[in-house]
């Protein structure tokens, strides 16, 4: 997903619209996202929710995305996606899926949060910790962008100094193998008998002077090995 500001106004904005539309959520959509407080009255509430990527970027944005299978749809997930990670990264957000959920799409999340239903007390706290964010949090996720902007591409493997010594000798033996002739496959018995391979395929330098006579046929012309003794 292209951006372009990282960690500038319009990602902040995604994510306060995130913790808004989840603060005035109603629960009419429990099908799609379920939402249960924690701590509701301390100084740092907990709201626990459970959906899918595409169900919460479906809901989030319904008012111009009125069907599942919208193209734009897509886009919007990963958005969110990208929300959700910077706030993981800064505390706010602590993922609690199980691989098997998520294997299904299914996600679990806790929002960290600063009050229960006072809006702009949370835009403003999310500012702060937003403005003083580490910097290791800024690396992080421009070094997410960098990769999700280019070809994935993994570095030449290498190997231990033991393996690559076993291997360079398998492809040695290999290489010498390969130079005698495997007569046991035509009926050599003896086993402890090598025979190489340019004892058994000679090459013949035969080249004809002229048209070859119509009634020589290509059989003849293995048996002769010098090209003088060509009868023509």
């Amino acid at each position: 997903m292209g951006r372009t500001d990282n960690w500038g106004e319009k990602p902040l904005e995604r994510a306060k619209l995130l913790i808004k539309f989840l603060l005035n959520y109603d629960g009419k959509e429990a099908d799609n996202l379920l939402l249960e407080w924690h701590k509701k009255d301390s100084n740092r509430p907990e709201l626990k929710i459970k959906t899918t990527l595409k169900n919460l970027a479906f809901l989030l944005n319904s008012d111009f995305i009125k069907s599942k299978y919208d193209f734009r749809l897509k886009k919007e997930i990963q958005e969110i996606q990208s929300t959700i990670d910077r706030l993981k990264d800064l505390g706010v957000i602590e993922e609690q899926s199980e691989p098997s959920e998520k294997s299904k799409g299914i996600r679990r999340f806790t929002f960290f949060i600063w009050h229960s239903n006072k809006v702009q007390e949370n835009f403003k706290q999310l500012e702060l910790i937003w403005g003083n964010r580490p910097k290791s949090a800024t690396k992080k996720v421009e070094h997410n962008d960098i990769l999700e902007s280019q070809p994935f591409y993994l570095p030449p493997k290498q190997l231990e100094s033991v393996l690559e010594e076993t291997l360079k000798l398998y492809i040695a033996k290999c290489f010498d193998d390969d130079g005698f002739a495997e007569l046991d496959q035509g009926g050599e018995t003896d086993p402890e008998r090598l025979t190489l391979l340019r004892q058994v395929f000679i090459d013949l330098n035969a080249k004809p002077k002229e048209q070859l006579p119509l009634d020589l046929k290509p059989e003849v012309l293995s048996f002769i090995e010098d090209e003088d003794e060509i009868p023509f």
